[in-house]
């Protein structure tokens, strides 16, 4: 096998404008492209070389296996939380906690309960 990178997640969403605006707005992430695929409706958003795919349609989608949670890495994790409540000040974060020497994360909710965090490494 020659695994070479992830190529996307995939997560469910009720609103696509909403979750689009959410990810592109308040994240920074970039929208490569929106088409309809059969009865669904995909979104692809893009940070470096990775990416997201937003996934709209088809309620029996829900009950899939659910991602646990998308993980971005950032320089200072106060400057993080600092530009998203500058864009959207009701989300709820939870307390930082040291991963391991070196390294920081928290945890807060997109528009649809997805579990996202953020991650500092010096």
């Amino acid at each position: 096998m020659d695994l070479k990178k992830i190529e996307h997640v995939g997560v469910m969403v009720s609103d696509m404008n909403r979750s689009i605006d959410f990810y592109t707005r308040v994240l920074g992430l970039s929208l490569r492209e929106r088409r309809p695929f059969r009865t669904l409706e995909l979104a692809f958003l893009t940070i470096g070389e990775a990416e997201i795919e937003l996934i709209a349609g088809e309620d029996h989608l829900q009950g899939d296996a659910q991602v646990n949670h998308i993980a971005f890495s950032v320089s200072s994790l106060e400057d993080a939380v600092a530009a998203v409540r500058q864009e959207e000040p009701d989300v709820p974060f939870t307390d930082a906690i040291e991963l391991w020497p070196g390294a920081r994360c928290l945890f807060f909710r997109g528009p649809d309960g997805e579990r996202l965090e953020f991650v500092e490494r010096h």
